[in-house]
């Protein structure tokens, strides 16, 4: 099944828009005699240009959208004072950046993950800003992080250049 084309489901629902904005006491007659010439013009063949789109919505808000029936999703969500639904914002992790690169460490030994995959990993972990100072507003010890780090170290997790890295931003951060 094909999806339909954003630009024409916005089309569609801003000709519903603006027949009712046609009609709304907003607008003067010139306003409401270039709504029904753009209406006309949005069923023709060739359909709207982009000035012509962005003209017929800016009509389509002068006319009190708020009062406007059944106004389409589409066209009320792109209206300004309209309610967002956002995304909500990504937390920072729980998990220590460390015992990720330990739980790594580990599905490396058991083959589940390539060596390549393993080292995008640990290079992205590394690059995590809140390796340095992950836990310490929760009391975290940063000489037991430090003892983690030696002991990626010692499981060739870690280079010695980075544990070097690791061991001295932590300390830094404490």
């Amino acid at each position: 099944m094909t999806r339909p084309n954003p630009v024409k489901v916005f089309d569609r629902a801003l000709l519903a828009a603006a027949a009712a904005a046609a009609a709304s006491p907003k607008l003067s007659p010139a306003e409401k005699k270039r709504v029904r010439t753009l209406m006309t013009k949005s069923r023709s063949a060739k359909g709207w240009n982009l000035s012509e789109r962005m003209e017929c919505f800016g009509l389509v808000q002068k006319a009190a959208p708020e009062k406007l029936p059944k106004l389409p999703k589409v066209i009320r969500d792109r209206l300004p004072g309209a309610a967002k639904e956002t995304a909500p914002i990504r937390q920072a992790s729980h998990v220590d950046p460390l015992d990720r690169l330990a739980k790594a460490a580990d599905l490396r030994g058991e083959e589940v993950l390539t060596e390549e995959q393993f080292v995008a990993r640990r290079d992205a972990i590394l690059s995590l800003p809140r390796l340095a100072d992950w836990g310490v507003e929760e009391g975290v010890d940063p000489l037991d992080r430090v003892a983690e780090a030696y002991r990626l170290r010692k499981r060739d997790a870690l280079t010695e250049e980075q544990f070097t890295h690791v061991r001295q931003i932590i300390l830094d951060a404490a």
